[in-house]
């Protein structure tokens, strides 16, 4: 009853409202006898727009309990529920917004006065429910909730491209055999050696996050080793002949003062000046160099359980984070 009474108030005001409005109109004979005529008509209009109401409420409703009832995870803010009536594949689609009137870059052209933000519907379908809310970042925390959980959802087409490209990583990390060879195979876009080292990290064990390209914090990788140990990792891919000197090092511990990682790495194709050596122990830094990840890229390799059979990328390399989501938000809009 509570429920109804709250649903039902904007109504009543609406009524008191309008009745303080007619009064002095309702002491008219001429206009009295008008209403007389008219009003049951409107009152039956507005019972039926009111009924019609309740019933899409008290549906929606009902879908959201029944869809907590089936998989246990609390619906995101702003989320509606609704029953569906297709095939029965679960998948979702993520729709970013866009300014009305946008510059070349994604930015508000500020030129326009009236210019707002659009936002579309992100749809998620899955088992006999369609969820349906305006934020991309609400639907992506959705799915990874229902995921956790074991409900099997099929990547959306950005997660998809994320696993193409993770599938191409672990290809470079099978071809690579020498730190030499990294720096080919990245000499193009030197910034994809932190998803290399990313990989690398997985196959012996780690959960590794790579940190967006644009505002990292002073590191590349996030990670948490096979002893629960938190880690911050910085990746430079340079040509072997380059030396590493301290105040890259100094860099990764100043960030560290924020993090309160357990364990420092700094990786390396090449290698790390004598100082840097010196600071490295004092401040407890390990140091991977390009002779160390040769090494590792080896032992990677070489086991077979931690390769596999099909050697695909695991949820954690392709799955969006919130990070990758807001990514696709116009550049003026992300962090709000």
């Amino acid at each position: 009853m509570d429920t109804i009474d709250t649903l039902l108030e904007p109504f009543r005001t609406a009524v008191e409202s309008l009745s303080a409005a007619l009064a002095p109109l309702i002491q008219d004979p001429t206009v009295s006898a008008t209403l007389d005529a008219v009003l049951p008509v409107v009152v039956l209009a507005a019972g039926v727009i009111v009924a019609i109401f309740l019933i899409w409420a008290i549906y929606h409703l009902v879908a959201r309990i029944s869809f907590r009832a089936t998989y246990h995870v609390a619906p995101p803010k702003g989320s509606r529920f609704s029953f569906r009536h297709d095939d029965g594949t679960n998948r979702f689609v993520l729709r970013y917004p866009r300014w009305r009137y946008a510059r070349k870059d994604g930015g508000r052209d500020r030129r326009r006065s009236v210019n707002a933000l659009v936002w579309s519907k992100n749809e998620l379908f899955v088992g006999s429910h369609k969820a349906v809310c305006k934020s991309p970042r609400n639907m992506i925390i959705l799915v990874s909730r229902l995921r956790d959980t074991g409900v099997n959802i099929a990547p959306c087409k950005e997660e998809e491209a994320k696993f193409q490209q993770a599938r191409a990583m672990r290809r470079h990390d099978r071809s690579a055999a020498t730190a030499q060879s990294v720096v080919a195979a990245f000499s193009a876009d030197p910034t994809q050696f932190e998803d290399f080292t990313a990989s690398l990290f997985r196959e012996l064990g780690y959960r590794a996050e790579v940190t967006p390209k644009t505002n990292d914090g002073g590191f590349d990788i996030a990670m948490v080793d096979p002893q629960g140990r938190s880690c911050i990792v910085e990746c430079k891919c340079y040509a072997p002949t380059h030396t590493i000197g301290r105040p890259y090092l100094q860099k990764l511990v100043g960030a560290n003062e924020t993090q309160r990682a357990q364990r420092l790495i700094f990786v390396t194709t090449s290698s790390f000046s004598s100082e840097a050596v010196a600071y490295a122990r004092e401040a407890q830094v390990e140091l991977i160099d390009g002779e160390r990840l040769t090494s590792i890229m080896a032992q990677a390799r070489a086991s077979e359980a931690l390769w596999g059979q099909t050697g695909q990328p695991d949820r954690s390399e392709w799955e969006l984070s919130l990070d990758d989501v807001m990514g696709h938000y116009p550049p003026d809009y992300r962090g709000r």
